[in-house]
């Protein structure tokens, strides 16, 4: 009985160990994701013509308040105006750059302290856990249009605003679509919906206990 004991013991030791690199592991290649603040040299035409007019190109407390304000107008506009304006949402996705910009500005003396002292000791968890959060919403957008995590923000907010102001210029038209394609369409979009579903189920339980990890 003492054996049992001792081996299922070393046996949860083990296990235990190897849960914490693999967290470890997962933290600091989400450290490298964050990338480091940097001021953009420019903006599209269209943004500085329009919501950052009054702003200065080195004044980026003007630039994030003012890129924030309306990037939170465009994702609360309702599916009726985006059916319109189909460029919205993906202007908002370039404005989000800035947002994500002006946290990982904020968070810089944390981010510091954090990394000098990981992974011994875990300080400023709840800043990094919400940095890591605001990032991953970042990627989810770049990945949607093919924009990877190693561009640039600069480059990215600039492709977006291209994407954007192309399906500006188009205008919906509605048109009939035969019934058996309709059903096709459904059925593919539910194997994709589930294949999707059990792969972000997975990514997620990684990630929650990421975040666990360093808010607890």
């Amino acid at each position: 009985m003492k054996k049992i004991c001792i081996l299922l013991f070393t046996f949860f030791c083990f296990f235990s160990v190897n849960a914490d690199e693999e967290i470890i592991n997962l933290i600091e290649n989400k450290l490298e994701e964050i990338g480091k603040f940097e001021l953009p040299q420019s903006y599209p035409e269209g943004l500085t013509n329009t919501t950052l007019k009054e702003c200065e190109i080195d004044n980026f407390f003007c630039i994030k308040t003012k890129s924030n304000d309306e990037m939170i107008k465009r994702f609360k506009r309702s599916k009726k105006y985006n059916d319109r304006n189909p460029g919205s949402q993906i202007y908002a996705m370039a404005l989000y750059e800035i947002y994500y910009l002006s946290k990982l500005k904020d968070s810089k003396n944390s981010l510091r302290i954090f990394k000098e002292n990981w992974p011994e000791k875990i300080v400023n968890g709840k800043k990094i856990s919400s940095l890591i959060k605001n990032n991953e919403t970042r990627k989810i957008m770049r990945e949607a249009l093919g924009i990877t995590i190693d561009q640039s923000p600069e480059e990215a907010i600039k492709t977006f605003w291209v994407i954007g102001d192309y399906l500006q210029k188009g205008k919906p038209k509605s048109i009939k679509v035969d019934k058996a394609f309709k059903k096709r369409e459904l059925l593919l979009s539910e194997y994709k919906s589930t294949i999707g579903f059990l792969k972000k189920r997975i990514e997620k339980k990684k990630i929650n206990k990421l975040y666990e990890y360093l808010e607890n």
